[in-house]
């Protein structure tokens, strides 16, 4: 067990509660680019979330939660539309929002817990623990404690320094790759030309910037394909790919194997 499962594990046996942590940037990784947190970290494991996971629970939490997080930069209260409540910790570095802490879960707002669900569901919800709102900035400063320990460990790791304007290419990559970007939106970004940018993409990275976006649009599609049961044309989609065939080429030329195998091995590996 590593320092940051470790970690983790530590805050859910004193808490009693189940942690989540949405990894956007790839940030909690070794010098040699493998993931310090196994697979159950990576999804909602409550059984009122992996009982029934749909369409709509990525939309909440894979995005709405994780935009949200980002924007506001600060710990917050979620109720999804199962009527379950998590409190929801943005992980900063260096001021960027690298990833999202998920601590719970609680029965939420009554009103959304009338919901037309299965009947297992329903009485997992019932199970519950109560939200108790006179703690909540003590889960608040808890959970704020934790997000800096985690981000402290893993300053802890020796990792190659990216130049700045790397760096922000990188960022601009991020933040855009669901979106039919090209290389003159980055320039525009950046203040460049079109031509310049191009030739700073190659001298600071050696790959084009075609390469950049597709590789982080894998890292991404990766990311959904082991946290989510959404189908291989919605991944494609959210993940920026024009359509399933493509989606499925680029992932093989990249992993070695096809989107939907490399679902199964991460699987049978939890």
């Amino acid at each position: 067990m590593n320092r940051i499962i470790s970690i983790l594990a530590s805050y859910e046996d004193l808490l009693g509660l189940e942690l989540t942590v949405h990894d956007l940037t790839y940030f909690f990784c070794d010098a040699e680019g493998e993931r310090l947190l196994s697979q159950n970290y990576y999804r909602h494991m409550a059984p009122v979330c992996a009982l029934h996971h749909t369409k709509r629970c990525l939309e909440e939490c894979q995005h709405f939660a994780n935009q949200h997080s980002g924007e506001i930069k600060k710990t917050w209260i979620h109720d999804c539309w199962k009527g379950v409540r998590e409190v929801v910790v943005p992980i900063l570095f260096e001021s960027r929002h690298v990833a999202t802490l998920f601590a719970g879960p609680f029965k939420g707002d009554p009103a959304k817990m009338i919901q037309r669900l299965p009947r297992e569901v329903i009485q997992e919800q019932l199970q519950l623990p109560d939200w108790e709102t006179d703690k909540q900035v003590s889960f608040e400063l808890v959970f704020e404690s934790l997000s800096k320990a985690l981000v402290h460990e893993m300053e802890s790791f020796e990792r190659p320094l990216v130049h700045p304007r790397l760096q922000e290419i990188l960022n601009y990559l991020y933040d855009h790759f669901r979106e039919p970007i090209g290389v003159e939106d980055l320039a525009k970004s950046m203040h460049l030309s079109s031509s310049r940018c191009i030739h700073l993409i190659k001298e600071l990275s050696g790959k084009s910037f075609k390469q950049l976006l597709n590789e982080e649009r894998v890292r991404q599609a990766k990311i959904r394909l082991v946290t989510s049961s959404d189908t291989l044309e919605n991944v494609a989609t959210d993940c920026g790919f024009k359509n399933q065939f493509y989606f499925n080429t680029v992932f093989t030329k990249y992993e070695g194997v096809s989107p939907g195998k490399y679902r199964r091995q991460k699987l049978d590996q939890a």
